[in-house]
């Protein structure tokens, strides 16, 4: 399972990707605008902001799998 989650940074919001033993895999400052990442845009990282702000999940300890669209709220 790749879990992702997301927090508002005073550069705006950061994406991180979480390995299965929960150290970070990948973080990327997005925005809908455009990705650090260096895939093409728009990029799955774009796509799951909107999820995360759909869901209102921005700034809490839920974590997001995109491969099965499910939010999960883990207390780590």
């Amino acid at each position: 399972m790749t879990l992702y989650n997301a927090f508002t940074t005073s550069q705006g919001i950061r994406i991180t990707k979480w390995d299965d033993d929960f150290n970070v895999e990948s973080s990327y400052l997005v925005s809908d605008q455009g990705c650090e990442c260096p895939a093409a845009k728009p990029c799955k990282h774009m796509t799951m902001l909107k999820r995360f702000r759909l869901t209102g999940v921005i700034d809490d300890n839920d974590f997001y799998d995109p491969e099965t669209d499910q939010h999960y709220g883990l207390n780590l």
